[in-house]
């Protein structure tokens, strides 16, 4: 069995981890969600923090010698990112690693950013492979394409799960809930990372 995960809003709790990165900022959460529409999703950027650190200092609106601050503060953040995982989640990692399955993390997202992410990850050792895509997570897909186990999809983005198992030709999906999970109409079940542990 192939298992294929999504990072963020199925095993991490993006909302969560968002918060807490907004305090990096010295922001609130909505004053970062403010300018993370404005300037990378209004504008279909991926976000990254450094880039998002150079238009702060752009505008003036951070002290230029706050910078080490800020920098010292991300990185023990995302040295800390396994307190931002689902509960259960290194638990369904373990069940499914420890009855043979070959786990796969797909994550879209700028590619340094996720790297970061990624790299602060203890759970990242349960995984067979790690694909990072910047536009989609289709062009690895081919490569699965000829493989004959089964494959299951697990990621709380219901359009993007069907795409994916399209493509495939083959995959069952399992939803996770989270901001995407009904993004198109449907009707299969949404779990949440510890219903999974008890389904699959």
């Amino acid at each position: 069995m192939i298992v294929i995960f999504d990072l963020d809003h199925t095993l991490l709790n993006t909302m969560k981890f968002k918060k807490k990165l907004a305090g990096v900022f010295n922001m609130s959460a909505s004053k970062w969600n403010m300018d993370y529409k404005k300037y990378f999703k209004a504008k279909k950027i991926n976000y990254n923090s450094k880039n998002y650190l150079k238009i702060l200092k752009k505008e003036g609106r951070i002290d230029i010698n706050k910078e080490p601050k800020i920098n010292s503060r991300l990185k023990i953040l995302l040295n800390n990112i396994d307190k931002y995982l689902y509960s259960g989640a290194e638990d369904l990692l373990k069940k499914l690693k420890k009855r043979g399955d070959k786990l796969i993390l797909a994550s879209f997202g700028n590619l340094e950013w996720q790297k970061e992410k990624i790299g602060g990850l203890k759970i990242k050792k349960y995984f067979n492979k790690i694909i990072l895509a910047d536009k989609n997570k289709h062009l690895f897909l081919n490569l699965l394409k000829k493989n004959k186990k089964d494959i299951i999809i697990i990621n709380d983005n219901a359009q993007e799960s069907f795409k994916m198992k399209k493509e495939l030709g083959q995959g069952k999906i399992y939803l996770v809930h989270g901001p995407y999970s009904n993004n198109i109409k449907h009707s299969l079940k949404v779990y949440s990372i510890k219903d999974l542990l008890k389904v699959l």
